[in-house]
């Protein structure tokens, strides 16, 4: 019984988690898409994102339905008055979502930018009810 709990609760985090490869989307008008890690601990869930170039009030962060999505645009050098010889870093605007698992709070989220990398913390919370014993009357 307790083998088959377990096997179970195996499948559904491999199908949640293919889900969310699935869902996650990014997109960009010049090829720039953020490299992310997602990583957890016991009481909060991580992600970091590299956007190198950009300071923190180029970025737009929201978070909606359990999708965060980061936003923003990084400009050619070209737009400071030099011709470009060569040109090997991505620029342009970007979007990358990244669907959420049910047991964060997208209610408390701190973000903190430094060094071209993007941390984005969220409190785990528990997901759904706890089994609750019902009285019948």
């Amino acid at each position: 019984s307790r083998e088959m709990e377990r096997r179970l609760h195996a499948f559904g985090s491999d199908v949640q988690n293919l889900v969310r490869k699935m869902t996650d989307t990014a997109t960009s008008a010049g090829g720039f898409v953020p490299a992310i890690d997602i990583c957890e601990s016991e009481d909060t869930f991580k992600i970091y994102a590299d956007i190198p170039g950009l300071s923190k009030d180029e970025i737009k962060l929201t978070a909606k339905d359990q999708v965060l999505t980061i936003k923003g645009e990084r400009a050619s050098v070209e737009s400071t008055g030099f011709k470009i010889s060569r040109q090997e870093r991505p620029v342009g605007s970007f979007s990358r979502s990244v669907t959420l698992p049910e047991y964060v709070d997208t209610r408390d989220v701190k973000a903190s930018f430094r060094k071209g990398v993007l941390e984005i913390t969220f409190p785990k919370i528990e997901s759904g009810d706890p089994e609750n014993s019902i009285e019948i009357e």
